[in-house]
C-alpha cells in the first residue's frame, strides 16, 4: 500500500463503480496485496485481485451456491 493511499476515497469509487454497475471500474480499485474481511467474524473473503469472472456474492461465489438459509419458491 502506498504512503498517500486515501481509504475514504477508494471506496468512494467503488461505491460509484457500483452504483454505475461498472465492474471493471470496481475491481480496478484492487491490488495484489488487497485483503478483504468479515469484521464480524474476522473472517478472509477476497485475497489479491479477484476475477472478473464468475464475480458474484460472498467473494465471487455465485447466487446459486450460496446458503441464504431460506428457500424462496416464486
Amino acid at each position: 500500500m502506498s504512503e498517500n493511499f486515501d481509504p475514504v476515497a477508494c471506496v468512494q469509487r467503488q461505491l460509484d463503480a457500483y452504483n454505475a454497475r461498472n465492474l471493471e471500474r470496481f475491481v480496478a480499485e484492487f491490488t495484489d496485496d488487497t485483503v478483504v474481511c468479515r469484521l464480524s467474524a474476522a473472517e478472509l473473503i477476497i485475497q489479491g485481485k479477484p476475477p472478473l469472472d464468475n464475480w458474484g456474492i460472498r467473494g465471487g461465489q455465485p447466487a446459486s451456491e450460496v446458503a441464504l438459509g431460506f428457500n424462496l419458491k416464486v
